[in-house]
């Protein structure tokens, strides 16, 4: 292994291309649940989780721009879960398109 930061961190993309799409399998199928019921507080601590994993796993191999989708949804999470911000299924299809767009970037830091 090289000093290179991008070589250090090649070696670990195919580990954080397959948990990072597990993990977004996984949000998506906690949204499906929240779907049924908006005030699952589980399900919304694990998207938040699931988002702060996200964001710390790409932020560690450079994927910038996943780690700020990630981090919008950590903080929107975090202010549901606090009681500032109120879920709503419009918003819950937001979010369910931004794990989509999460989705396609782990797809293109895939084929790159």
């Amino acid at each position: 292994m090289t000093n290179d930061k991008k070589d250090d961190v090649s070696e670990f993309k195919d580990l954080y291309i397959k948990t990072s799409r597990e993990s977004v399998q996984e949000a998506k199928s906690s949204l499906l649940k929240l779907q049924k019921n908006l005030f699952d507080k589980e399900m919304i601590e694990k998207v938040l989780r699931i988002a702060h994993t996200l964001k710390g796993r790409a932020a560690v191999m450079g994927y910038k721009e996943t780690s700020l989708k990630s981090a919008t949804l950590e903080d929107l999470f975090r202010e549901i879960q606090e009681g500032r911000k109120e879920l709503t299924s419009d918003l819950l299809g937001t979010v369910s398109q931004t794990f989509d767009e999460i989705a396609a970037l782990i797809d293109k830091a895939e084929s790159k």
